[in-house]
C-alpha cells in the first residue's frame, strides 16, 4: 500500500494513505487532502488515481500548478520517491507495504507544444529535424538528457502560459525576451520584427545580461538575412571561426563567441528573429540550446501573430464605434466631435494616473460612447437656444440610462457600461442617475465626468458661447473634492500643463464619417 507523507508544509509529517481509487488535494474541507492553512494552494489544487496497478497526478487548473519533482505537470504516472508540490506544501510518494507495478513515465503537455516541428541547422555539420520530445525518447537511456529535455518542455509549457493572455505589442516582445534570458545563457539578445510597411527588419526587444555595457545593437546581417529567408533556425558554436561570418564587422568588435538565431513564425510565415549570443569570455551555445530557443520562437511567433489580430479586431470595433458616435452627434451640431476630445482627455488624463493598460482601453471606449444615450434625447431640447426646464433638464438626466439600455446586450462592452451610466456622479453624492459617492462611483466615470466638463465649458452651447481654457481649468479645481474626484482633477491639470492634451483639427476628428 502507498501512502503520502507531507514532507514540508503546516501538516508537516502527517500521512494520508491511499486506500481510495481516486482522492483530490486543496484547500476546500471537502478534499481528501485538505490543507486549509496553505494560502497558495487551491480550493480544488490537484487529484491522484489508481488506474490499474499505477497511480496517477493530474492538475485541476490550480491558480499556481501542481510541480512533480520540481518540475510542473499537467498529467503525470507516480512512481515511489516521487516528490508533490502543491503552493507551500511538498508530499513524498511511499511505500508502505506490499509492491506496486510502476509504468513508463506519461508526461501530457499542451497540443502547441507536442505539435510544434522546427529546421535546426548548426555549423558544425549534422543537420537535424527533431524536436525536443523525439530526442528525448531516443536518448532515454541517458538520464541527463532526458532531464533536460523534460525540463525544457515544462520551460516550453510555462512560456506559451505566461504570453498567451498578453493583448499589448510591447509588453508581450519585452515579456519574451526576459524569459528567453531565464532559460539562455546569452550575453545579449535581440528581437526583431519585419515592418510591413518598409519591409525592413527593426529590432523591437533587447535585452542584456549586463546592462552597463554598450548600447550598440549591431548584429550580423548575415546570419539573419539566412534565417529570415530560409526559416531555419541557426547555431555558430564559434562564429569567429565561421567561413559565413569572415568580415563581419559586429562579431569582432562585440567579440562574439557562440550565435543563435531562430525564427518568429506564424501560418507559415516568418515575422521576424530572436538573436542571442555570448561573448568570447563566457559559454558556448549547445545543439539543446538551438532547440529550446527554436521552439521559444515558435510560441511568441504564435502569440506575436493573435496579437496583431487582436489590435486588427479593436480597431475595427473602434472605428466601428466612433462612425455610430458620429451619426448621433449630427443630431446636435455644437457637440460635433465632443466625444472624440472626450477620449483624448481621459486617455492623457489616465496617463498621469499610471492606468494600466487594460483599464485604459476600456476608458476609451467608455468616453467615445459616454453620450450613446442622447439618441433618445429629442432635437429640440439638444438644440434648444434658451435654458432648459426643469422638465427638459429631467429628460436630459435619462440620457446615461438610456446608454446603459443600448450597450447592455453587446457583450464586448460589457466591462465600459458602468463608466457610461455613472459619468454624471458627483463625488459628494449629488450627482445622477444612482447618487453615487466618492470610490463608489467607477474610477472611469470619475475621470469621464472631468473631461466632459472641460469640453462643455470650452465648446460653444446653444444658449452660450465658449469659455477660455483658463477658466475651465479654474471652475473644475474651484469644485474638486465636490463635483469631482480631488487625485482626478490634480491629473488633469497635470496632463494639460504638460501639453499632453492636443486635439486634432476637426478634418481629422471626423475622417471616420
Amino acid at each position: 500500500m502507498f501512502q503520502l507523507i507531507v514532507r514540508q508544509g503546516s501538516k508537516e509529517l502527517a500521512r494520508y494513505p491511499l486506500t481510495e481509487d481516486s482522492i483530490t488535494i486543496g484547500r476546500d474541507p471537502s478534499n481528501s487532502v485538505c490543507l486549509k492553512n496553505d494560502e497558495k494552494v487551491s480550493r480544488q489544487h490537484a487529484r491522484i488515481w489508481k488506474e490499474g496497478d499505477c497511480f496517477h497526478l493530474a492538475d485541476l487548473k490550480s491558480s499556481n500548478g501542481t510541480f512533480l519533482n520540481g518540475e510542473v505537470v499537467t498529467e503525470e504516472t507516480l512512481q515511489p520517491g516521487d516528490e508533490i508540490r502543491v503552493g507551500g506544501t511538498v508530499l513524498l510518494l511511499q511505500r508502505k507495504e506490499g509492491r506496486i507495478k510502476v509504468a513508463p513515465r506519461v508526461r501530457i503537455v499542451s497540443d502547441q507544444v507536442r505539435k510544434r516541428h522546427s529546421a535546426i541547422e548548426t555549423v558544425i555539420g549534422s543537420k537535424e529535424r527533431e524536436f525536443l520530445t523525439t530526442r528525448a525518447v531516443r536518448g532515454a537511456e541517458n538520464t541527463a538528457k532526458l532531464r533536460k529535455a523534460r525540463q525544457n518542455l515544462a520551460t516550453l509549457y510555462q512560456i506559451g502560459q505566461a504570453i498567451s493572455s498578453i493583448h499589448n505589442p510591447d509588453e508581450l516582445l519585452n515579456k519574451v525576451m526576459e524569459l528567453v534570458f531565464k532559460v539562455i545563457s546569452a550575453d545579449r539578445g535581440f528581437l526583431m520584427l519585419l515592418n510591413k510597411e518598409s519591409g525592413e527588419l527593426l529590432p523591437r526587444a533587447i535585452r542584456r545580461r549586463d546592462e552597463r555595457g554598450t548600447r550598440d545593437i549591431s548584429v550580423s546581417k548575415t546570419i539573419i538575412n539566412q534565417v529570415m529567408r530560409e526559416g531555419k533556425s541557426i547555431l555558430s558554436s564559434d562564429a569567429m571561426a565561421d567561413d559565413r561570418f569572415k568580415g563581419g564587422e559586429s562579431i569582432y568588435r562585440h567579440e562574439i563567441r557562440s550565435a543563435m538565431c531562430v525564427p518568429l513564425r506564424a501560418r507559415n510565415k516568418v515575422l521576424g528573429v530572436i538573436h542571442v549570443d555570448t561573448k568570447t569570455s563566457t559559454g558556448v551555445f549547445t545543439l539543446d540550446d538551438l532547440q529550446l530557443l527554436t521552439a521559444i520562437g515558435d510560441e511568441a511567433g504564435i502569440a506575436i501573430e493573435n496579437v496583431h489580430l487582436y489590435r486588427d479586431l479593436q480597431e475595427l470595433f473602434l472605428s466601428t464605434v466612433k462612425s455610430l458616435v458620429a451619426t448621433i452627434e449630427a443630431k446636435d451640431a455644437y457637440t460635433h466631435g465632443h466625444s472624440e476630445r472626450v477620449s483624448i482627455y481621459t486617455l492623457a488624463t489616465a496617463e498621469e494616473l499610471n492606468l494600466e493598460a487594460d483599464e485604459k482601453e476600456n476608458l476609451h471606449l467608455a468616453a467615445v460612447l459616454h453620450d450613446i444615450g442622447k439618441i433618445g434625447i429629442p432635437e429640440k431640447i439638444l438644440n434648444k437656444q434658451d435654458h432648459l426646464t426643469e422638465k427638459e433638464m429631467d429628460e436630459i438626466r435619462r440620457h446615461p440610462l438610456f446608454a446603459t439600455r443600448i450597450l447592455e446586450n453587446i457583450a464586448a462592452l460589457k466591462n465600459v457600461i458602468p463608466a457610461i451610466k455613472h459619468h454624471h456622479e458627483c463625488y459628494d453624492g449629488k450627482g445622477y442617475p444612482d447618487g453615487l459617492k466618492g470610490e463608489a462611483i467607477p474610477r472611469a466615470a470619475r475621470i469621464i465626468a472631468v473631461a466632459d466638463t472641460f469640453d462643455a465649458l470650452t465648446s460653444d452651447r446653444p444658449y452660450r458661447k465658449r469659455h477660455q481654457d483658463k477658466f475651465a481649468l479654474e471652475e473644475i479645481k474651484r469644485n474638486s473634492n465636490s463635483q469631482f474626484d480631488g487625485e482626478v482633477v490634480k491629473a488633469f491639470v497635470q496632463a494639460y500643463q504638460r501639453g499632453s492634451m492636443y486635439v486634432p483639427p476637426l478634418e481629422a476628428q471626423t475622417a471616420y464619417i
